[in-house]
């Protein structure tokens, strides 16, 4: 059926979209835990 290509193609953007966000939120987590222990 033709929905699969497109769902493919969305869950591609929204993965790439989480990983973004993953991706971030672990370098806002490293910046505050470095300057908590007084900047490495």
């Amino acid at each position: 059926h033709s929905g699969g290509f497109d769902f493919d193609e969305r869950s591609l953007f929204v993965g790439a979209q989480v990983m973004e966000e993953t991706a971030l939120a672990a370098l806002t987590f490293l910046e505050r835990k470095t300057k908590n222990e007084g900047g490495i």
